[in-house]
């Protein structure tokens, strides 16, 4: 709620037409480093929901996916000092 002069407004905010993934939900922000953005589904698509375990062990084991993401993560360990 925004104060303007002594009176309460209400914002209204239209989430529906503005969010696409969980992570706009988000107020931390990520290192973009850390961030794996998959092409393939988004946030309530019927034709193609990604929307359990099945679905995402079958793209871990993808080679492409795995790679990246292999490769994402030993390029932020090899900055670490102390990996612990």
């Amino acid at each position: 709620m925004d104060q303007d002069d002594g009176h309460t407004t209400l914002k209204v905010y239209k989430l529906e037409n503005v969010v696409k993934v969980w992570a706009d939900y988000l107020r931390q922000r990520f290192h973009p480093r850390t961030v794996s953005i998959i092409n393939k589904y988004e946030h309530a698509n019927d034709s193609q929901p990604f929307n359990n375990y099945k679905l995402g062990a079958n793209l871990w084991n993808t080679e492409q996916f795995e790679e990246d993401f292999t490769d994402r993560i030993r390029n932020l360990v090899e900055e670490c000092d102390n990996m612990q």
